[in-house]
């Protein structure tokens, strides 16, 4: 009798990681996003435009735009939209799960998802979606604006 005891709760010991495994699988290797995350992440966007600056403004928006697409594919529940300046030339990238609208030079625009334009100014105004206008400060600079567990918030400007 014992013995049959002790085989039932082996086999149920059994049963129940296995069924755990998949959990304790994805928690080790899909971690939740975090602040410290979130903040690897602006790190490695300040990388990416301090090292384009010797390059021209379509490998600029290249860079950015290929930065944005790993982050939404790595990160799928963020939602992120980043631009980048050189000069009087503007591009916005729209990586929102929605169409953004936002004014520009006084005109306003609609950006469809995984959608970008390049303009030509400096006066941007986001304030149907936060209530923030950005103008460059120096010949090249960007900000990233992510959404994350519902929020909006500013994540870095590099300037």
């Amino acid at each position: 009798m014992k013995g049959q005891i002790f085989i039932l709760i082996s086999v149920s010991v059994l049963i129940s990681v296995f069924f755990l495994l998949s959990e304790i699988h994805s928690t080790l290797y899909l971690p939740p996003v975090s602040d410290y995350s979130l903040q690897n992440i602006a790190k490695e966007y300040n990388y990416l435009l301090a090292y384009s600056v010797e390059d021209s403004y379509y490998e600029i928006k290249s860079n950015c735009i290929n930065f944005c697409k790993f982050i939404k594919n790595n990160y799928p529940d963020i939602e992120l939209f980043c631009l980048w300046t050189r000069g009087t030339n503007t591009g916005i990238a729209n990586f929102f799960d929605t169409n953004l609208s936002f004014y520009f030079n006084g005109n306003k625009f609609e950006l469809g998802q995984n959608d970008s334009v390049d303009l030509s100014g400096t006066n941007i105004n986001f304030s149907s979606v936060v209530n923030f206008t950005y103008s460059p400060k120096s010949e090249v600079s960007g900000v990233i604006y992510l959404i994350n567990n519902q929020k909006i918030k500013l994540l870095k400007i590099y300037k």
